[in-house]
């Protein structure tokens, strides 16, 4: 899953780092003359939840490695040399491993190894988490300024206010800035299905897999005991990634679907026939659902999120009711 994430980040490098620097332009940086300070405080918004996503994946995965830490301590200190434990998989080079030295250095080197990858993987999700939480916020910087066009439009004709046609002028001029950010957003977010889709999809068909077996594997443990946090913190680890993706996945289509009804609310009496011809087909596009998808199989959703830890609790139970009619319910 990690393999998939970090390849396709490396070969579309290029196009990820165009599209994080669009960001910072027009029509996607903030604008005060189009919507206010409250453009600016959206953006930071999205930054403050990102970051805060960044603070609850890294305490998540500071604990399950820590918990491995204490595991193979504990192993350690406590067994024998045959019940010595690595905190994440037996190395498989040979046996050499269950004998010090070699013993305490490939746990080092696994648990350096595994820090290393999984620092890797949170910087990987959260840049693709953040770029789809800019795009939901300009759908709703959009839908701002749409419902504040005829006001922006009188305010740009000065002390011609009154006149009806020069307003009309300048509100065809918004209407058709309005028209293009709309459509560079939706490029964004198409160009953003086309790079994530199959990454995604790895993702979530490796988490449902992964999900259930930790279940299981924290199952065979009490509660309370180092094993146990140590599956359970690395349960969260999974739900937090993809959680993250669906989260914000369901703010883009949520997002999208507002700009249909900011466009049905725009001042548009006494408006020239092309700009009510405009709206009309602002509404018509914006009332097609906008997904990011998994493969193009499922859409970026709570619903998907949902079903995917459902999934792993029925393969969990399927998989425990197995191993307790073989009677192999126990600890490894």
């Amino acid at each position: 899953m990690g393999a998939v994430e970090t390849i396709l980040l490396y070969n579309n490098r290029k196009k990820i780092g165009r599209m994080m620097l669009s960001l910072h332009k027009a029509p996607y940086a903030p604008d005060i003359k189009r919507g206010g300070e409250i453009e600016t405080i959206w953006i930071r918004k999205i930054v403050q939840i990102t970051e805060g996503m960044y603070i609850v994946f890294g305490v998540t995965l500071l604990m399950t490695i820590l918990m491995s830490v204490v595991e193979v301590l504990h192993s350690r200190l406590t067994q024998p040399e045959e019940g010595w434990t690595m905190g994440f998989a037996p190395m498989t080079v040979g046996d050499f491993q269950k004998h010090s030295p070699f013993f305490e250095i490939s746990a080092v080197y696994q648990i350096f190894e595994v820090s290393v990858y999984a620092y890797i993987i949170l910087t990987t999700y959260l840049l693709m988490s953040t770029i789809m939480g800019h795009i939901s916020v300009q759908m709703k910087i959009l839908a701002n300024g749409m419902r504040s066009m005829r006001t922006r439009a009188e305010e740009l004709a000065g002390g011609e206010k009154d006149n009806l046609d020069v307003v009309n002028k300048k509100m065809d001029i918004l209407m058709r800035q309005s028209i293009e950010h709309h459509l560079q957003v939706l490029d964004l977010a198409a160009e953003m299905e086309s790079l994530c889709s199959i990454m995604i999809l790895s993702v979530f068909a490796c988490s449902v897999v992964l999900m259930c077996f930790l279940l299981f594997f924290a199952s065979l443990y009490p509660f309370g005991s180092v094993e146990f946090f140590h599956f359970f913190f690395y349960w969260w680890c999974i739900a937090c990634q993809v959680g993250a993706y669906c989260y914000w996945g369901n703010e883009v289509s949520l997002e999208a679907e507002q700009v249909a009804n900011a466009a049905a609310e725009i001042d548009w009496p006494g408006a020239s026939k092309h700009i009510t011809n405009a709206i009309v087909m602002i509404i018509r596009r914006a009332q097609r659902p906008l997904y990011i998808t998994a493969g193009k199989f499922v859409p970026l959703s709570m619903e998907t999120l949902m079903m995917i830890v459902k999934g792993s609790f029925s393969y969990f139970m399927v998989l425990q009711q197995t191993q307790e009619e073989k009677g192999e319910l126990a600890p490894p």
